[in-house]
């Protein structure tokens, strides 16, 4: 799960497999951007952008290098830079 941590969110596919609110649960596109708390997604069934927080909620995520990650979203907190500030 560290691994991830490293590795830009951006451009990677994402599914939501749990969330503290229910409706998140299954989303699931492209992650078009992130924000400190947030992940930013084109939604696969309705071609929108969502927002969903990382607090809160657990991912998979297939990243652009095609390695595949189950990861709960409070390791994600933060942008690439802080992550890596914060973690060394």
């Amino acid at each position: 799960m560290r691994r991830i941590k490293y590795i830009p969110l951006i451009g990677s596919y994402m599914k939501v497999l749990s969330s503290a609110n229910i409706y998140y649960e299954g989303l699931s596109g492209y992650i078009v951007d992130e924000t400190a708390n947030m992940i930013i997604f084109r939604d696969e069934r309705d071609g929108k952008i969502k927002m969903i927080p990382k607090k809160g909620s657990r991912f998979y995520i297939r990243a652009y290098d095609n390695r595949e990650y189950t990861v709960d979203g409070k390791y994600l907190i933060g942008d690439i830079v802080r992550r890596l500030i914060r973690d060394g």
